[in-house]
């Protein structure tokens, strides 16, 4: 409800100023063997378990030029599962000057996701060669999102007469002290499902986690806890348009001591990210993304460390596009609680044919083979090792 009257006042502003309205619907498909979803409180990777027919996404995207060098930007989503239906995943106030300089300042205040992906740049940051994001921007779209201050600094590398471009990017932020516990007893998971704000986030019922731990089998993404200062800073390059490169340092700063009335922690999580795409030719494009970082909470109560990397190849054929992906992660548990296993790790390939029929209209059929293992799950009688598959036809509607 809050989104839909921030969404309202949006719209009702392009009375008095120029408003962008894009979205998209997308329904699927999906059939698979996998075990209840964490959206289910169950053990699976995947968004959904058997067969079923879903609204996997309604995205409206919003911009509005506010005043002078100053748009708004807000990003609501609609799902058919999860704790909540409705809501927002991005919505912050952009200052974009236009300049013939060589450097330029920029900045954004509110709620977003660092500009850390070169998978996610679709509408609504969805991935924009695959249904399924990777396990990294699985992940992101899970626990990660900004509620902050980001400012940049850049250098064009066109009015700099170089094929170079470069940027700085740095942010301050609260409310990103729970991230991790994801990463820690759910693993990394393969969906295209993004948490909405002030969303609840449910796992699987851990025995450990219950009675040993005693905190809840779900989390809250993008809470305050211990009151801290979180900050990350990024550094990317571009060659004309055929080279993209971005390193990324994220650190929540978080005191892992530290947990609410609810018992939700807060989890000292930080990472290195670097991602990079490069342009073959005008129809082909290589990707990578690695991760590599830690999470710790309580006095040495979880303490873990994580990897995550996928490589992928996108080719365009008239109107045809084809794309394949490997993905790996590994989670390695440093702490010394034999109740509470935190050790998981997985491969996965995905394959992707995606047919534009116009401007508004997409065809895409995926399929997903998914090898995983979580140690914890034997403490809930399931086998730790799970062969996934997926199969999943959609059909994406664009305005």
């Amino acid at each position: 409800m809050r989104a839909l009257c921030i969404l309202a006042l949006l719209v009702s502003f392009s009375a008095f100023s120029k408003t962008t309205v894009n979205g998209l619907i997308r329904g699927s498909i999906v059939s698979n063997n996998a075990d209840p979803s964490f959206l289910d409180k169950g053990t699976g990777t995947f968004r959904t378990d058997g067969t079923q027919l879903s609204l996997s996404q309604a995205i409206l995207d919003v911009k509005a030029d506010v005043y002078g060098d100053f748009d708004a930007h807000i990003v609501a989503n609609g799902y058919d599962d999860g704790d909540r239906n409705v809501g927002f995943t991005q919505a912050y106030l952009e200052y974009k000057p236009l300049s013939g300089d060589v450097y330029q300042w920029q900045g954004r205040a509110g709620f977003f996701y660092p500009k850390l992906s070169v998978e996610n740049t679709d509408t609504g940051w969805l991935a924009s060669n695959f249904i399924t994001s990777s396990y990294i921007n699985s992940w992101i779209g899970e626990e990660l999102r900004v509620p902050g201050i980001e400012v940049s600094f850049k250098r064009s590398g066109r009015r700099a007469r170089s094929p170079w471009s470069l940027q700085i990017d740095a942010a301050a932020y609260r409310g990103n002290d729970t991230i991790g516990a994801l990463v820690a007893w759910k693993g990394f998971g393969l969906h295209d499902r993004q948490t909405l704000h002030h969303e609840r986030v449910e796992f699987a019922p851990i025995p450990a986690v219950i009675n040993y731990i005693n905190s809840p089998t779900w989390t809250v993404p993008f809470t305050e806890i211990d009151g801290k200062v979180g900050y990350y800073i990024g550094f990317k390059a571009r060659y004309l348009r055929k080279f993209d490169i971005r390193y990324f340092f994220y650190d929540n700063q978080a005191d892992p001591l530290i947990l609410d009335e609810r018992r939700l922690y807060s989890w000292n999580t930080r990472f290195n990210s670097v991602a990079a795409r490069y342009l073959l030719s005008n129809n082909t494009e290589l990707s990578f993304h690695f991760l590599d970082g830690l999470t710790e909470m309580g006095d040495f109560i979880v303490f873990a460390d994580y990897t995550a990397f996928y490589a992928a190849v996108s080719h365009r054929r008239g109107a045809n596009k084809y794309s394949a992906r490997f993905d790996v992660f590994d989670v390695r548990e440093k702490d010394f609680i034999p109740a509470d296993p935190n050790d998981s790790h997985g491969v996965a390939l995905t394959l992707n044919w995606t047919h534009t029929f116009s401007e508004q209209w997409q065809s895409s059929v995926e399929a997903i083979y998914n090898q995983n293992t979580l140690y914890n799950r034997e403490t809930l009688g399931v086998t730790p090792r799970q062969d996934e598959r997926q199969l999943q036809w959609a059909m994406t509607y664009r305005f």
